[in-house]
């Protein structure tokens, strides 16, 4: 399997929230309130790290 990296778009006035439905998943969803009249936002990058990633650090 390659290397994943996931990056995901800056949302302004949003939140971030975990959306997992089964044990062992790991799933976010952001969004934002359609007034937008939040003082926060959102965006991220995920990457795969793997034990092997780490050898000789």
């Amino acid at each position: 399997m390659g290397e994943v990296c996931i990056p995901f778009a800056c949302v302004r006035e949003a939140s971030l929230h975990a959306c997992a439905t089964s044990p062992g998943e790991v799933v976010t969803n952001g969004w934002s309130p359609s007034k937008r009249d939040q003082s926060t936002a959102n965006s991220g990058i995920v990457v795969e790290l793997r034990t092997e990633d780490f050898k000789g650090v």
